[in-house]
């Protein structure tokens, strides 16, 4: 239990805090570098229970499996909790580690404030869950600095503005900061998140504005030739605006992302979208908002045939369900890198679509105002989708199940709310768009 405010002055600390339960009663712990090969995290993976506690100007700067501010990693056995904590003002460093003999040492897992690391269900292993925490104001940088150069070596990267990985996340908010992953030394594919990297449980009532992720993913490696046609070794890259991949049977919702600017680089697959990058078959996202996006793929890989680009106002893949959602003034982009030999079908370059890509099932959804400067494949979702009452403001963009609503006055108030089942969460006032209110519960 922490009874005043702590200031290290940027002094030496050595070993985390090392406690099963730490309350930090609202005070706040400040000016702290973290780079002791001891440390990486605040925290160590002993911890149960951390809550009631705000850390600011510390920076961790760390190669290894689980980095973030407040904790790294954790022994998973009992689903630690953290409650209440924020960060503000601070700088992640990672790098992936990698033993002497050059063979990576394990996947990455960075976040503010928790890390991640693998687990197993079978064990009764799960990661922490994370409730009304927020991050603010705070830089999260990834690179892979590996001399390995083969394919054969492999590493999953997990980056999320809360956490790398969690198993179930609520009331968390994330303003004004900026995540970049790089990964160019080696065969790898990032997931990265503005909350999670990449979540296997619930995401509720959470919110992204004013942060920049900023993924580039450029491995390359020739693997054969067939006549005319070549195979490459390429790396893959997924993210969103809340979370780069969503694993599980749960539903995400009332999650807002907000003047958000999203860029992935990458040689190999790409799935980018302003909610999430993809999700698997059993995820609904229901209630979501996304205003002001900028979503650009950029394809760094001379030979289309080998790319499989979807990238979505929404989720960049879903063949889950989507429902009740809206996304507002986004730029949704899908650019033809000036290497691409034009001659050359673009059938696997899927390219951008206003709201989803793969075969999700799309009820009561609504795009409004906007555009797309790049190779755009649909104005609203991929030929494997199917849409029930779904809305688009141009005429010219609308065809189907998905119908024009030319008139300004439709998209104004709870006129559009009522279409699209909107609850209590949104603010429908008279003469403006709804807006998602996103607190703490």
């Amino acid at each position: 239990m922490l009874t005043a405010d702590i200031d290290f002055d940027f002094s030496e600390m050595t070993h985390p805090i090392n406690i099963q339960e730490f309350d930090g009663q609202g005070h706040t712990i400040k000016n702290l570098d973290i780079t002791s090969v001891y440390m990486d995290s605040l925290f160590g993976e002993t911890a149960l229970k951390i809550s009631n506690l705000t850390v600011e100007n510390v920076t961790v700067t760390r190669r290894a499996m689980g980095v973030a501010v407040i904790l790294g990693k954790a022994k998973l056995e009992n689903r630690p909790e953290i409650t209440g904590v924020h960060v503000k003002n601070c700088t992640v460093n990672a790098l992936e580690h990698y033993n002497e003999n050059s063979r990576l040492y394990d996947y990455g897992y960075v976040g503010a404030i928790y890390g991640g690391g693998n687990k197993e269900k079978a064990l009764n292993q799960y990661e922490p869950t994370i409730r009304n925490c927020s991050v603010e104001n705070t830089t999260i940088n990834f690179g892979i600095d590996s001399p390995v150069t083969k394919h054969d070596f492999f590493a999953d990267v997990h980056v999320g503005g809360v956490a790398g990985s969690c198993s179930s996340i609520e009331g968390c908010t994330v303003k004004d900061c900026t995540l970049t992953v790089k990964s160019n030394s080696m065969y790898c594919e990032p997931f990265v998140g503005g909350i999670v990297g990449r979540c296997d449980g619930s995401i509720k009532n959470c919110a992204v504005t004013g942060t920049d992720l900023d993924v580039s993913a450029l491995w390359s490696e020739k693997a054969s030739s067939v006549g005319i046609v070549s195979y490459y070794f390429v790396s893959k890259a997924s993210a969103g605006g809340i979370a780069g991949r969503i694993d599980s049977s749960e539903t995400t919702e009332h999650c807002l992302v907000e003047d958000c600017d999203i860029e992935i680089g990458c040689t190999g697959n790409v799935r980018g979208g302003g909610i999430a990058g993809s999700t698997s078959s059993g995820v609904t996202l229901s209630q979501c908002l996304v205003s002001s996006l900028e979503l650009t793929s950029d394809s760094c890989n001379d030979n289309p045939d080998e790319v499989y680009r979807y990238v979505g106002g929404l989720a960049g893949v879903s063949s889950g369900k989507i429902a009740s959602c809206l996304v507002a003034s986004a730029n949704v982009v899908d650019v033809l890198n000036e290497d691409f030999d034009d001659s050359k079908p673009k059938r696997e370059c899927v390219g951008a679509t206003f709201l989803a890509g793969g075969s999700a099932q799309i009820s009561k959804c609504a795009v409004y105002d906007c555009t797309s400067d790049g190779y755009l494949f649909s104005y609203f979702g991929s030929s494997g989708s199917t849409f029930t009452d779904c809305y688009l403001q141009k005429e010219s963009q609308a065809g189907g199940d998905i119908k024009a609503l030319p008139d300004e006055a439709d998209w104004l108030g709870p006129t559009l709310s009522n279409r699209l089942g909107l609850d209590s969460h949104w603010k429908c006032e008279d003469g403006k768009l709804p807006t998602l209110t996103v607190s703490a519960e």
